[in-house]
């Protein structure tokens, strides 16, 4: 039995590295969304301008996750 068991935990090591290396990914490009979303909203009501800030937060939040998820790669390399 236990050689049994060794052999079905074997193939679930590397789909667990591959569920884990996917929600850091993911979190790589959800947490600066959100987080610069909601200074572009505030910084709109702030200034009284409607998608300005908004826009701006989503730019710069791709470039971070971009910059982010490049340095991940290259780490993994």
């Amino acid at each position: 039995m236990t050689l049994a068991n060794s052999q079905e935990d074997k193939p679930a090591a590397p789909l667990l590295q591959v569920w884990s290396l996917a929600g850091e990914l993911a979190l790589l490009i959800v947490i600066p969304l959100l987080v610069l979303i909601l200074i572009g909203i505030r910084l709109d009501r702030w200034a009284g301008t409607t998608p300005l800030f908004i826009i701006i937060g989503l730019l710069v939040s791709f470039s971070v996750s971009i910059i982010a998820i490049a340095r991940k790669i290259k780490r993994l390399n």
